[in-house]
Order: C-alpha cells, then sequence, then structure tokens
C-alpha cells in the first residue's frame, strides 16, 4: 500500500492512501503519525518551518527497541503546493496509520 503525507496551506496535514482515501489533519503545530503493522512501526512527522514556510517531513523510529523498518520510504517535489515535500511510503498492506498528535 502506498501512502503519501504532505502539508497544505500553513496548518493542514493530507494524508493519501489510495482509491479516493483521503484525509486532512489539522496540523498547526505540526503532526505525528505512525505506521505499525503486527511485527513493525516507522514514525512519521510533519512541521511547518517558519521562516521559509515549507513543510519538512520526517521518517523515524518509534524507539529504540523497534529498528526502522525497511519499507521503501522516498521525497518528492508536491504537484499541487510549491511549499512542501511528499513523503511517499511503500507500507505492507495491513499497515495501520495511527495519528499520534495532529
Amino acid at each position: 500500500m502506498t501512502i503519501t503525507f504532505e502539508g497544505a496551506s500553513d496548518d493542514v496535514v493530507i494524508v493519501d492512501r489510495g482509491a479516493g482515501d483521503v484525509e486532512e489533519y489539522d496540523a498547526y503545530n505540526g503532526a505525528t503519525f505512525q505506521l505499525r503493522t503486527d511485527r513493525e512501526r516507522m514514525q512519521i512527522g510533519l512541521t511547518l518551518e517558519t521562516l521559509s514556510g515549507c513543510w519538512h517531513p520526517s521518517v523515524g523510529q518509534v524507539d529504540e527497541t523497534a529498528p526502522l523498518p525497511a519499507w521503501p520510504v522516498r521525497f518528492e517535489q508536491s504537484t499541487d503546493r510549491d511549499y512542501s515535500v511528499r513523503l511517499v511510503v511503500d507500507a505492507p498492506n495491513d499497515a495501520e496509520l495511527v495519528e499520534i498528535d495532529a
């Protein structure tokens, strides 16, 4: 399953899980998500850098006991917003998206 994350305006994060499954999250102070399967977890963060007005996505471990999954991840320029980099994660089909903070 391919999931994309990108910032919009100065207070919204858009998550697209494909097949028309698009959600917007209030993210005035940024947003944090986890992608989870039964065995692996990945943390996703999006913050708005106030000087440039550009969104900065990040990927990391959930904690020190959970290694970063080897799921393909890439960054690309948003085709809709000049101020946002899109994060694309190719996660397993059973991955669950969990909103941690938005």
